[in-house]
């Protein structure tokens, strides 16, 4: 058996009855838990970043409602697909690793600097998710690693694909931060004041009017 079967082996062999049953029972939790945090999520950000922000401004409260619960639904399905197909626990975490790995950047230093947008944002989240899908289901860069006199098995390794997708995706969002409009001056202006963000908020500060180290 693998690490995973020895484990589940290991708890049913070592615990008695009671600690079996809280065992299933935080196991369970923690479960729902995972799943229930993901797929609002995923629906908070199709609904209140992409169709109320671009497709669909004056939606009402009752069709925003209904259209979350439908991308809940959906997304719920995919990931229960996902599951079924999924070779082991571990494999998923590494694919959402892989998936996530261009965005992780972005999604912290928004914190830190004023001028990143949505568009940052979404640039971030596509640009990771084409770079997975190019370096795990096409030749392209086993051709590029090939033409750069590179062994193209390298691809094969988690930590290489891990690291082009990071760099390619930063170089892009960071492109697509400078070439789009920044954030509405006044939107910036109370999200500082409310927040008081550190790192490169100078512009916003002044215009604040809040001293800012």
């Amino acid at each position: 058996y693998d690490a995973e079967h020895a484990y589940v082996i290991m708890l049913m062999k070592c615990l008695p009855s009671g600690l079996k049953g809280l065992l299933v029972a935080s196991l369970m939790a923690a479960y729902m838990s995972t799943i229930s945090t993901h797929v609002n999520f995923g629906a908070s950000y199709v609904i209140n970043d992409l169709y109320k922000r671009f497709i669909y401004r004056k939606a009402s409260e009752r069709h925003t409602i209904i259209f979350s619960q439908i991308i809940s639904i959906v997304l719920a399905v995919l990931a229960g697909l996902y599951a079924y197909a999924s070779e082991s626990v571990s494999t998923g975490w590494f694919v959402m690793f892989e998936l996530m790995s261009g965005v992780g950047f972005v999604v912290l230093l928004r914190w830190y600097w004023w001028r990143i947008s949505a568009w940052s944002e979404l640039a971030a989240i596509f640009s990771s998710l084409g770079m997975y899908l190019l370096l795990n289901f096409t030749p392209i860069f086993a051709d590029l690693f090939a033409f750069f006199g590179l062994p193209a098995y390298l691809l094969d390794d988690y930590a290489v694909r891990f690291t082009l997708n990071m760099l390619i995706t930063t170089i892009i969002w960071v492109t697509v931060t400078f070439l789009t409009p920044p954030e509405k001056e006044e939107v910036l202006i109370r999200f500082f004041k409310r927040i008081r963000p550190a790192g490169k908020w100078k512009p916003i500060a002044e215009k604040a009017g809040v001293a800012h180290g």
